[in-house]
């Protein structure tokens, strides 16, 4: 919905400043705030719901709800606390 683009580059880690300042120059070029491109005030579900139309529409597709089952989520909170939510991996160490 709205960006900090400087926030977001405080992220990653850059051999140097001058190699920050071209990547952060070339995401400017590919990416965009949604509230930069309207004046409407949207709030996250129709944003959701107009994602939902614009991909249904431009993949000629209809999206279909899926609910993951209660094991398939015992699975993914093992995965992170096993390793997605680790230091080692997120940052790593």
């Amino acid at each position: 919905m709205s960006l900090d683009e400087d926030k977001l580059f405080d992220v990653f880690k850059y051999s140097s400043d001058r190699v920050r300042e071209r990547m952060q120059q070339a995401f400017k070029k590919k990416a965009v705030a949604i509230r930069e491109l309207t004046d409407k005030q949207l709030n996250i579900e129709q944003m959701k719901e107009a994602f939902r139309n614009g991909f249904e529409k431009g993949l000629d597709i209809e999206l279909k709800s899926f609910h993951l089952s209660s094991e398939q989520e015992e699975e993914v909170a093992a995965l992170v606390e096993s390793k997605y939510g680790t230091a080692k991996w997120n940052y790593k160490i």
